[in-house]
């Protein structure tokens, strides 16, 4: 059951009761925050910024072609209009994902546009201090992201801008040609893809999309590529690899049946353009998610879920998050404490060194005064 709080102006907060899920539409803050269970490859690209930690299992992500093998507790960070899917490579994987909307981060990057944030535990300690920080944060954004009190929301936005804060200085953003994305045209954007979204198995040119929505061919292609940040065929491809993943998982269907049901010209495009996009062939593909999921019949395509609130690992492992902050803040305080008792000591040998050599010199000084007066006792 969805919540719907509307505040003063354009503050809303929605929340899927009882649900790890949440989203927030206050000014410049767009967030979306949920836990899920890792499945099937969902293609998916969005304008927003996208933080994925892995809760408990593995999981396989595609950024752009590239693949990370991310095992429990790994994140990765991936820009907005971005192909990208997941894939649980091992049974009951969980997963939490933040959406951000860029324009959050505006107060901070005037050139937002030309800024890409992006990076991954894949391959470093996934617990290092500052990787228990992040999700330490992202446990905590969690728990005040399901409450209503204006001081949980407070608090959310204040971590959220700490989260930020230590995501950039571990992953040094970089610039990039402006944003394609913009809000011009956005209606005619809007109705562009819908066509697309409903006509992706036909045979759909350039010159005859054009024609429909009555552009030329080349401004078109360069109107499209401005707004989304992609070309029509890149776009086009993308339409088709999002359902034909979800076909693939039906046994009944032959690879080419998926490729031909897709809209794709041959087996061979089709092969071409799940490798540029997955790593991996269609075939692989099927064979991958049958081992995991033990499939005879198939996945059921259905919209993704979110976990329930209190589900007992989801719940465990955001506990665990919290503690594992309490145990690095007691043992820095702890370095802290051991490193001023030595700086004390150090303090203390250097004093009782100086007092020993002003006694030697005092000493010296003694010395040579005695020597002189008899030198001079002699010379008498």
């Amino acid at each position: 059951m969805l919540i719907q709080r509307t505040h003063k102006g354009d503050n809303m907060l929605k929340q899927s009761e009882g649900f790890y899920s949440y989203h927030i539409s206050r000014g410049d803050l767009k967030l979306e925050h949920y836990i899920y269970p890792i499945s099937i490859y969902r293609y998916n690209w969005h304008k927003e910024i996208e933080l994925m930690v892995v809760l408990k299992g593995k999981a396989e992500v595609s950024v752009a072609g590239q693949v990370y093998l991310l095992q429990e507790d790994d994140f990765i960070l991936i820009p907005p209009n971005v192909g990208h899917a997941s894939l649980a490579t091992e049974p009951d994987s969980i997963g939490m994902v933040v959406h951000l909307h860029p324009k959050f981060l505006s107060r901070w990057f005037s050139d937002i546009g030309q800024i890409v944030f992006q990076g991954s535990t894949f391959g470093y300690d996934r617990h290092g201090k500052e990787y228990v920080r992040i999700r330490y944060i992202l446990a905590v954004v969690m728990e005040n992201g399901l409450k209503t009190e204006f001081q949980a929301q407070m608090v959310l936005e204040s971590y959220l801008i700490m989260l930020w804060t230590r995501l950039i200085q571990l992953f040094p953003p970089q610039k990039q040609e402006a944003s394609a994305f913009t809000e011009t045209n956005q209606k005619d954007i809007e109705k562009i893809t819908a066509y697309i979204d409903s006509h992706y198995k036909e045979e759909l040119g350039l010159s005859e999309i054009s024609r429909i929505f009555q552009y030329n061919s080349s401004y078109f292609s360069r109107f499209l590529k401005s707004q989304l940040g992609i070309g029509y065929y890149e776009y086009l491809t993308r339409v088709r690899l999002r359902h034909a993943t979800l076909d693939l998982c039906d046994k009944e269907k032959s690879i080419l049946d998926v490729s031909e049901m897709n809209g794709f010209s041959n087996l061979k495009a089709f092969n071409a353009a799940f490798r540029k996009n997955f790593g991996k062939t269609p075939s692989e593909y099927r064979a991958q998610i049958r081992e995991t999921y033990k499939i005879s019949d198939g996945i059921k395509r259905h919209k993704r879920e979110t976990l329930p609130v209190g589900a007992e690992y989801a719940e465990e492992k955001l506990r665990q998050y919290i503690r594992e902050m309490g145990c690095l803040e007691k043992e820095e305080y702890s370095d802290r404490g051991n490193r001023m008792v030595f700086e004390e000591r150090e303090d203390f040998r250097k004093k009782a060194r100086r007092e020993k050599l002003q006694k030697l010199i005092k000493s010296t000084e003694n010395i040579r005064e005695e020597l002189d007066a008899l030198y001079e006792e002699y010379c008498k």
